[in-house]
């Protein structure tokens, strides 16, 4: 299982509101586009900037950081910037 860093590319933290929103997530996963779709199906993980704007490689980048040890697919950490 590997450990996938997703936050907003340049593009993305153009994109409205700034608060209210997810910033990050550490995901366990085996692959990226996995890591991109957990976001999507669980619940109360993205605020006003919506569930799709994870899925887009243009406003968030998704990049592999390391192993994780157990072999379970989950989010290990997520920020939140509250307004």
């Amino acid at each position: 299982m590997n450990l996938y860093l997703l936050e907003p590319t340049a593009e993305g933290e153009k994109i409205s509101p700034t608060y209210d929103v997810a910033i990050g997530f550490v995901i366990a996963a085996k692959t990226p586009s996995i890591a991109r779709k957990i976001i999507t199906t669980t619940k109360y993980t993205t605020g006003d900037e919506g569930r799709d704007f994870w899925l887009n490689p243009e406003l968030t980048k998704c990049k592999m950081i390391g192993k994780y040890c157990k072999n379970k697919e989950e989010i290990i950490l997520w920020s939140f910037h509250a307004g």
